[in-house]
C-alpha cells in the first residue's frame, strides 16, 4: 500500500503520540476518540509562533502535522480497501464475526505497522477520531458509491464503443452491468453465458429476459424478427 513508516523526527513524535491515543489502559484500542491536530502538534512541539503582516502575533502549526496524519489515513483506506477483497475478510464473514469485531482485528494489523485507523470524512465536518464502527460504515459507504459511479461510467463508454464498432465489438466485450438504485445488480455474465440477443452483429450476453428485453427494446427498435406479424415479437420473447 506504499506506507514506509515515520520518516524523521517530527513524524515519529506524531507516531508516538497516536500511539498513546490509541491504547487504553487495559490495552484495548481507543477507537472512537476524538482529536484536534492543534492538540497533537502543540504536545509534540510543533506549534510555532510568529507575526503577520500587520505585526499580529499568531501561532502556526509546521506543515508536517496535517501531512502525515492525511497519508496514515489514505493508508488506512487503502488497507481496509485491500482487506475486503482479501480471504482472509471472507473467512472472518464465513466464521460469523461481526463487523466489529473484524474492525477491531483490521486496527490491530495495521497498528503493527505504526499505521494507526486516524480519520476525518472529508464529506463532513473534517473532525479527526481513530475510526470506529461509525466511519468504518461510512468509508465502506464511500467505496461503495465510488464503485457505482465506475461502473456507470464504464457502461456508457461501452455503450458508444458499442455503437462505434457495431461489427467488431458485440459478441466480444460485455456491458457493465448498471447500479440499481439500492444498491447493485448481480453481477454481468461471462462471455458465452446468459441469454445472447438474436440480432445479427449485436450477440451481446445478458443474465436474464428482462434485461435483455429492455436491451432489445432501446437498442434494436427498427428490428423486423422473423415471423408474420404481429406474432414476430411475441415469439421473440417467447410469451
Amino acid at each position: 500500500m506504499g506506507w514506509r513508516g515515520p520518516r524523521g523526527l517530527e513524524e515519529r513524535k506524531i507516531t508516538l503520540w497516536l500511539h498513546h491515543l490509541y491504547r487504553n489502559p487495559d490495552g484495548s484500542p481507543n477507537l472512537g476518540v476524538t482529536f484536534e491536530l492543534k492538540d497533537l502538534a502543540r504536545e509534540c512541539d510543533m506549534i510555532y509562533s510568529g507575526t503577520n503582516e500587520a505585526g499580529d502575533e499568531r501561532e502556526y502549526m509546521h506543515p508536517i502535522v496535517r501531512h502525515y496524519v492525511h497519508r496514515m489515513r489514505e493508508a488506512v483506506e487503502t488497507f481496509v480497501e485491500w482487506f475486503w477483497t482479501s480471504p482472509q475478510y471472507q473467512e472472518y464473514v464465513t466464521d460469523g464475526l461481526s463487523d466489529e469485531q473484524i474492525l477491531l482485528k483490521i486496527v490491530e494489523v495495521m497498528a503493527s505497522f505504526d499505521v494507526f485507523p486516524v480519520w476525518c470524512d472529508r464529506e463532513g465536518d473534517e473532525r479527526w477520531k481513530l475510526m470506529d464502527l461509525h466511519a468504518y460504515a461510512r468509508l465502506r459507504e464511500i467505496r461503495q458509491n465510488a464503485i457505482i459511479s465506475e461502473v456507470g461510467e464504464k457502461a456508457t463508454k461501452m455503450e458508444l464503443m458499442m455503437r462505434r464498432f457495431p461489427r467488431e465489438l458485440p459478441g466480444k466485450y460485455h456491458r457493465q452491468t448498471l447500479p440499481s438504485p439500492d444498491g447493485f445488480m448481480a453481477l454481468p455474465t461471462g462471455p458465452g453465458e446468459g441469454i445472447q440477443c438474436p440480432v445479427e452483429g449485436c450477440g451481446q450476453h445478458f443474465r436474464d429476459s428482462e434485461i435483455w428485453k429492455r436491451h432489445f427494446l432501446e437498442a434494436h427498435r427498427n428490428f423486423i424478427p422473423p415471423g408474420d406479424p404481429p406474432k414476430g415479437l411475441d415469439n421473440l420473447f417467447g410469451s
